[in-house]
């Protein structure tokens, strides 16, 4: 099963780009990882709702029937490390063609990708700025897979 993570950008900085490298590299040890940047429109504050339709639209247009979508999302499920890998595990085994990850823009993601999506997770009560959150998630997709694999990386 391939891997894509779908990110929605507005620019990047390069200690993002070097994470992003790191770790492209290393879930792809385990299984192919293709991350894809999607710019997103300029829209300001005060077109949020706009924004997050727009976005949707473009994130749409990226997937299939056949995928298993996993979307961060800052009401989604709360779950350390082991859990997630756990859910890593089940997605794999859930015969679809690919597993993707979905990282929102600055206003979130609209309510028919979170429809969509098969498992939304929470990276943290916290609230990170989308270059935080990709570095988060993509160090969290690799601990996963470390987990599930047994090899040494999580001291749980």
């Amino acid at each position: 099963m391939n891997q894509v993570l779908l990110t929605l950008t507005t620019g990047s900085e390069p200690w993002l780009d070097e994470a992003v490298k790191r770790f492209e590299k290393k879930v792809s040890r385990f299984q192919p990882l293709e991350i894809v940047r999607i710019k997103s429109k300029g829209h300001g504050r005060d077109q949020a709702a706009l924004k997050i339709k727009d976005e949707e639209e473009l994130l749409f247009k990226q997937l299939g029937e056949k995928d298993f979508i996993i979307v961060f999302d800052e009401h989604g499920k709360s779950l350390d490390s082991l859990e997630f890998s756990e859910q890593l595990s089940r997605a794999l085994e859930s015969g679809k063609a690919r597993l993707v990850f979905v990282i929102g823009g600055a206003f979130g993601l609209g309510e028919q990708i979170k429809k969509r999506a098969n498992l939304r997770i929470s990276l943290s009560k916290l609230t990170f700025s989308h270059h935080v959150a990709l570095a988060v998630a993509l160090e969290q997709i690799y601990r996963a897979w470390t987990i599930r694999k047994g090899q040494r990386y999580h001291n749980g």
